[in-house]
């Protein structure tokens, strides 16, 4: 059987896939509706609505790159061990968010191919609603993830952005 850790990865992949999918499609909404892409951006990572995967696929979709260093095929496999975990244990997941992200992911796979990064449902997004998610001058972006104290003795992570800069 598979280990509780490999478990806990998996959800992990699970939460990553519908994190990716609503927040392109917030960027979408936010697009056709005129609001400044950075704007947007920097709005939701002081809000509520962040999230760990809102701060470091966001990006990727402003410099058009949709790689955050897995693939497709790698996450369309744990999804579908997800679902089968789920089934396993009695967790009836069909109709759910979960499911519907799990078939965006299947969808880009077939049209981008199984080595493109796993980030490219957000590109299957941005097409089908045909407003541009791409920011000028994000194309040198990278992150560093770090250890963050809440204050209660649990250790969460926090990320720092950094943008080259432009010549």
């Amino acid at each position: 059987g598979i280990g509780k850790a490999s478990v806990v990865k998996i959800l992990t992949n699970q939460l990553c896939a519908v994190h990716t999918v609503v927040s392109a499609e917030a960027l979408a909404v936010a697009a056709a509706a005129g609001v400044h892409k950075e704007k947007f951006f920097d709005g939701v990572r002081a809000s509520a609505g962040n999230s760990y995967v809102f701060e470091t696929e966001v990006p990727l979709m402003f410099n058009q790159s949709y790689d955050p260093g897995f693939t497709l095929e790698l996450h369309c496999k744990d999804l579908r061990i997800g679902h089968a975990i789920a089934a396993k244990y009695g967790v009836d997941q069909s109709g759910t968010l979960l499911r519907r992200s799990t078939e965006i992911y299947e969808e880009s796979m077939r049209k981008y191919g199984k080595h493109k990064g796993s980030s490219h449902p957000a590109k299957l997004i941005e097409e089908q609603h045909g407003n541009s998610f791409h920011v000028p001058g994000w194309e040198g972006w990278s992150y560093t993830a770090f250890p963050h104290e809440d204050g209660r003795g649990r250790t969460g992570l926090a990320v720092s952005h950094r943008l080259q800069s432009r010549l």
